[in-house]
């Protein structure tokens, strides 16, 4: 019953198009390659040993296999030699999920290779934005369960009022939880640690400092590009920068709850 919920499923999610059968190859062991003939229709974002299955007209039923090459006119998959025995000019119809990889043995197909394979570690490059400062951030998180991470952020944030400038360098641990699946799609972020603040002023020499806490929370978005190695992301929320009412009445437009926007760019691992 489960095997037949999951290939209705991959019905329901993936798109297909008409192929044609033209040539089969039996390689050593239990596997064999099948070349299919699409005509321009390859999906661009495969990459060799995704998962695709294969729905057979002649015989009304589904074969799951692995790309082992494919171009703009052929697609070759490797499968099993017991799921192989395709007819020369046999028509097709190729089903596919770009999100359902995983490291199987070539000659995997049953329904359990199509679980999803989730990189565990996004790196990311940000630049934010409030009403009066710029923010510059570096970012690791790793990936703790399916739609959980955990993160370390460095910010450096930067203001200037003509006569002070403010810069803050900051530790931050994070948490992020994803709606669908980690590093993609819509997501809530979360964090708390603390700035290094430092202001200096034109009119002397004279700078103040101060180590305040700061919390964050946002919901954004992060998109997956090339294949799903890198990775683009914008969100907005707010900071609280805290702190004692020395550092309030000077570090003025750095504390308090601030609105923050920033755009990402990180590569997966």
């Amino acid at each position: 019953m489960k095997r037949i919920i999951s290939i209705g499923l991959i019905f329901l999610s993936t798109s297909g198009w008409a192929a044609k059968v033209v040539g089969t190859a039996r390689e050593n062991g239990d596997t064999a390659l099948v070349k299919f003939a699409h005509y321009g229709q390859v999906y661009y974002h495969w990459v060799i040993n995704d998962l695709v299955c294969l729905s057979r007209s002649l015989k009304n039923s589904i074969v799951c296999g692995r790309v082992a090459q494919y171009d703009n006119t052929f697609t070759v998959v490797r499968l099993a030699k017991i799921n192989a025995h395709f007819e020369m000019n046999e028509d097709v119809k190729i089903l596919y999920s770009k999100t359902r990889r995983s490291p199987a043995s070539p000659g995997e197909t049953s329904m359990t290779a199509a679980s999803p394979l989730h990189s565990r570690v996004l790196t990311t490059l940000g630049l934010g934005t409030g009403f009066s400062y710029l923010l510059f951030e570096g970012q690791v998180q790793y990936g703790l369960t399916k739609k959980v991470t955990l993160g370390l952020t460095v910010p450096f944030a930067s203001t200037s009022d003509g006569t002070n400038v403010t810069q803050a360098v900051g530790g931050v641990l994070n948490g992020a939880y994803y709606l669908t699946e980690r590093f993609s799609g819509y997501l809530f972020e979360a964090g708390i640690g603390a700035y290094s603040i430092t202001r200096s002023t034109t009119l002397s020499a004279a700078t103040t400092n101060d180590m305040p806490l700061m919390i964050y929370s946002t919901f954004g978005w992060k998109g997956k590009i090339n294949r799903g190695r890198f990775n683009l992301g914008i969100s907005g929320g707010l900071q609280y920068v805290a702190g004692s009412s020395t550092y309030s009445s000077v570090f003025t437009d750095f504390n308090g709850l601030l609105p923050l926007l920033k755009l990402t760019a990180g590569v997966e691992f």
